[in-house]
């Protein structure tokens, strides 16, 4: 995990060493119910609340593979500068 602060936006970036995503599916994450990994329990939900609380809070949510194969999502937000903010 990193954060990354400039004067106008916040950088948040969680890698991990898994599997991976195929590139093909990556625009298809955080999609509410969809499912890579059907061989564990879940709702899909887990990406796209994620992707939801990001946008409420006027960030983005984007999906790359990471350095060591396996899944990087990185939230980004506007303003920057958070220990100066009233």
């Amino acid at each position: 995990m990193s954060l990354a602060e400039t004067e106008d936006q916040l950088l948040i970036a969680v890698e991990d060493d898994g599997p991976g995503v195929n590139s093909e599916a990556l625009p298809t994450l955080g999609t509410r119910g969809m499912r890579l990994d059907e061989q564990t329990p879940g709702h899909g939900l887990g990406l796209a609340i994620a992707r939801e609380i990001t946008e409420r809070y006027d960030g983005s949510l984007s999906f790359s593979i990471g350095s060591h194969g396996g899944l990087k999502a990185m939230a980004c937000f506007p303003g920057g500068d958070i220990g100066n903010s009233q």
